[in-house]
Formats: structure tokens, sequence, C-alpha cells
């Protein structure tokens, strides 16, 4: 469960700290969204209102009570054609190298460019980070990602075959460019998922040198907050 929004899912043991870039969409027989987790069948892409509480059901699918009135909307599993079209854009094996050899990635490869982990095997209860934006890419990229990150287990999109058990993240994410304006960033706070796809909060608007406060605080046993705050405007999004 990862509120603020909420919602709910196993304890993360993994913490992330990561820079993405991707392209703005992938067409083959489906349209492919870029998301801070890689790219999601756009169906599957949805934003939510501020303060949303989500839950999983058992069959995958997610159940978003929505404010003031909490009333509940179903999100079903994501339709992938009986996993024809993959929910998240990966590679059919893993890129892997046993130790510490070089990983020889693909000349198109668009999936994280930097990323640093820590495993802690008794799990967390907060991670809270202070992003600084930097300057504008003095190159466009198509979308460029930076962002902290909570996940259940060791899968980074792209590089590992895709994973036979759940996966999920919860992260505070500051974009470039915003989907409000070409040259501007932006912050959301995003949950991604292999089952239903990907949520995230509305976009708020941020600037070079402004400071974003990330949060994802524990609330409960499977329950946790995201949300972004731009320190400057005092505008959240959760």
């Amino acid at each position: 469960k990862f509120m603020g929004f909420v919602v709910g899912s196993p304890s993360p043991r993994w913490l992330l700290l990561a820079l993405a870039t991707l392209p703005r969409a992938v067409i083959s027989q489906f349209a492919y969204t870029p998301t801070p987790a890689g790219m999601v069948l756009s169906h599957c892409v949805h934003e939510i209102p501020s303060g949303a509480r989500v839950e999983e059901a058992n069959d995958g699918s997610l159940l978003i009570s929505t404010p003031p009135s909490m009333a509940i909307l179903v999100i079903p599993p994501c339709d992938n054609h009986n996993g024809t079209y993959p929910t998240v854009v990966g590679h059919p094996r893993s890129m892997r190298i046993p130790g510490d050899a070089e990983v020889n990635l693909p000349a198109d490869y668009d999936g994280w460019l930097q990323y640093t982990a820590y495993h802690d095997t008794e799990g967390f209860d907060s991670f809270i980070g202070k992003f600084t934006v930097p300057d504008n890419p003095k190159r466009h990229p198509h979308i460029l990602y930076l962002f902290t990150g909570l996940q259940n287990i060791d899968w980074i999109p792209k590089v590992d075959a895709e994973p036979s058990e759940a996966f999920d993240i919860i992260q505070p994410v500051i974009q470039y460019p915003a989907d409000w304006g070409e040259d501007h960033w932006s912050v959301k706070s995003w949950y991604v998922t292999l089952k239903a796809g990907a949520l995230h909060s509305r976009e708020v608007p941020c600037k070079t040198g402004d400071v974003v406060l990330g949060v994802m605080n524990r609330t409960g046993a499977e329950s946790w907050v995201i949300s972004s705050t731009v320190q400057s405007s005092g505008k959240t999004t959760s």
C-alpha cells in the first residue's frame, strides 16, 4: 500500500539513486510511454489525485481510493495480450555478466544511465532525500529522469530479463523536459509495477536551482507515503 499517495506493497529492500533517459514513445502494435522505471504500455500509465490511497488486490489489480470522498476506482492488471507485449520493456535475456565484468549495452540503450543501489535484508522505514535541480541539459534529451527510489527486488529495467517474481518501485522523480513545457523541469511521485503498470501524481513545476524534497515514509506494515515538495514554492505532489 502506498499513500500520499499511499501504496500497499511488501517491504522494499533495495534503495536506489538513479538517472535515466528514455525516448518519448515507442510504437510497435501498442504504444509505450516513458516512466522512470522504463517504457510502460501507454494504456497502463495512470495519473491519480494527490492524497489517493492505493492497494493491490490478489489478482494484481489496483484499488484507488480517491479524495475527498475516497470512492474506489479499480485499475485492472495491465492488458498485455497474454504476455505478447511486456508491460515494462526489458531485454529477453539478462545482460549482466558474472563478477565485475563490463556489461556491453546496445547502441540504442534507453534505460538507466547511472545508478547506485544498497540492499538491506531488514528493509527500510524511510528514505528522504533532497535534489537540487540541475542546469538544463546542453543537448536536448528525449526525456531525462533523476530520482531516489525503493524497490522490493534487485531488478534493473532493460539490463535484466523480466523477473519471475512480483516487482514494484516507489520513487519521487524530477524530469526534463516537463510535460507542460519543453525547456522546463517538473517533479512527480511514481509507483510502478509489472502487473498493473504505472501510477503517478500530478506534475508540479520546478526550475534550475530549486531544491526538491523527496520523501518515502512507511506508515504501516505494508503502506508508504510518497511525496515530492519544491521547497521554493512550497508545492507538493504526492
